[in-house]
């Protein structure tokens, strides 16, 4: 992967392009503007990601709750685990990140 090319970066990802910005248990969405990432020091576009719009925000807190009360019934060792995978998937694509 190349640091300087914003596709392969964006593919590393598991990104677009164009992406939306809005995830919720249903799924992703984005029914707002659209926002355009541009590397500063080229000026040049990364990516677009569409915003939330005021719908998408309340679906979003609904799912949040929801996922909220399913999360505290999970017991604290599955929890862990889930928070040292998510860590993990940082530290595998610290690279891309970082870029």
């Amino acid at each position: 992967m190349s640091h300087h090319d914003p596709a392969a970066i964006l593919a590393a990802l598991g990104l677009a392009a164009d992406n939306d910005g809005v995830w919720t248990i249903d799924g992703r969405s984005g029914g707002g503007a659209v926002l355009e990432s541009v590397n500063p020091s080229t000026g040049q576009p990364i990516a677009k990601v569409r915003a939330a719009s005021e719908a998408d925000y309340e679906r979003v807190v609904a799912s949040a709750q929801a996922a909220a009360h399913a999360w505290r019934e999970v017991p604290a060792p599955k929890r862990g685990e889930a928070v040292r995978l998510l860590a993990q998937a940082l530290r595998d694509n610290k690279d891309a990140l970082g870029s």
